[in-house]
Formats: C-alpha cells, sequence, structure tokens
C-alpha cells in the first residue's frame, strides 16, 4: 500500500482583496484543510425548531462560521486606509479620528477583523477570504505565480 502524507507546514500568503477597489490591502491567510473545516463547521451547527408540523432541521451559524475562519485562517493584514473601511461599512467618528491617529491606515487586530467578517460586504472580505483559504487549487496557484513573479524580479 501507498502512504500518502499530507503537510501541515503550509506558508501563509498575501491575498490582494481587490486590487481594482483596494489597491495595497493584502491579508495575511493560512490555508484550511477541508478536514479542518468540517469539524470547525459542525461547531457553527444551531438546531432550528420546525414549524407547524415540520421537522427540526439544522442550519449554519453564519455568524459565528466567518469568526471561525477569521480566528483561525486570518493571520493579518497591511495597506488597509481609512477611505477603504469607510467604503467596507459605516464607521463611527471616534473610529475614523482613531485610524487618523494610528498614521490613516487599520493596524491588524483579530476583533477587527472579525467586525469586518461579520459586518463588511462578502464581496469585499470574507468571499475572496474563504475563497482563497478553502480551496487548495486556488491558494496553489497564488503560490506559482508569487514564485513567478519573485524570481523575474
Amino acid at each position: 500500500m501507498f502512504n500518502i502524507e499530507v503537510t501541515e507546514d503550509i506558508e501563509p500568503k498575501k491575498l490582494d482583496i481587490d486590487e481594482k477597489e483596494f489597491p495595497g490591502f493584502k491579508v495575511l491567510v493560512k490555508y484550511l484543510p477541508p478536514d479542518v473545516l468540517t469539524k470547525m463547521q459542525a461547531k457553527c451547527q444551531e438546531t432550528v425548531r420546525g414549524v407547524r408540523g415540520q421537522a427540526d432541521r439544522s442550519q449554519t451559524d453564519t455568524l459565528r462560521w466567518s469568526r471561525m475562519i477569521v480566528e483561525k485562517a486570518v493571520l493579518g493584514w497591511e495597506g488597509l486606509k481609512l477611505e477603504y473601511l469607510e467604503a467596507m461599512l459605516p464607521i463611527t467618528a471616534g473610529t475614523r479620528e482613531a485610524v487618523k491617529k494610528a498614521g490613516g491606515t487599520v493596524p491588524f487586530d483579530i476583533e477587527a477583523a472579525k467586525v469586518l467578517a461579520v459586518r463588511a460586504s462578502d464581496r469585499v472580505f470574507m468571499g475572496p477570504v474563504v475563497r482563497f483559504v478553502t480551496d487548495w487549487a486556488h491558494y496553489n496557484e497564488e503560490a506559482k505565480v508569487e514564485e513567478k513573479n519573485e524570481s523575474a524580479a
């Protein structure tokens, strides 16, 4: 029998969130294999009681799922400017001032990442992150592009 060993030592990658809309905003993420995702998703299941004779059903608590993805896969970011944050979600004057005091960019914080995960449009944050960290072919292809760009430089 041939034994296939799978490595857990996978280098994190920088993901361009949306180069056209948010140039320079990159999120450092790591790949999550399917078995890890399955265990995470199982922890996010909740039972919804059936109505009028319908059977109870299980569904994913999407807010909890989004927070868990961020906790496990998002390691940092760079280039999240105040103008990008304002385009992603409505922020308070206090947040605006704090970002200005931090030099105009939002420093990475896991709690801030969770806010983006659950409050910003999937199109601008969670969608790209989830696609990148759950799809090995996509993750690996990005790695090949990075290697090619580095060797050309």
